[in-house]
């Protein structure tokens, strides 16, 4: 759980500072949208921001895994 919220502060965190919500970005990034950035360190946030997204989901489903066994 603890994991699950340090992602999900990621997220926000990039989330004000770009002035989209993740899903959003997501969706933006990955269909071309957003063009790659010629700033590195735009692009790496942008990088961080998709890897931190990739591993909430993962978190989640592992989450959702453990709770469907339990019940």
């Amino acid at each position: 759980m603890r994991r699950r919220r340090k992602l999900i502060g990621i997220l926000r965190k990039f989330e004000a500072k770009y002035g989209l919500s993740t899903e959003k970005f997501i969706e933006m990034w990955r269909s071309g949208s957003i063009p790659e950035p010629e700033d590195s360190d735009i692009l790496a946030d942008f990088m961080s921001w998709e890897s931190a997204y990739e591993v909430l989901k993962m978190v989640e489903e592992k989450l959702e895994r453990i709770l469907n066994v339990t019940e």
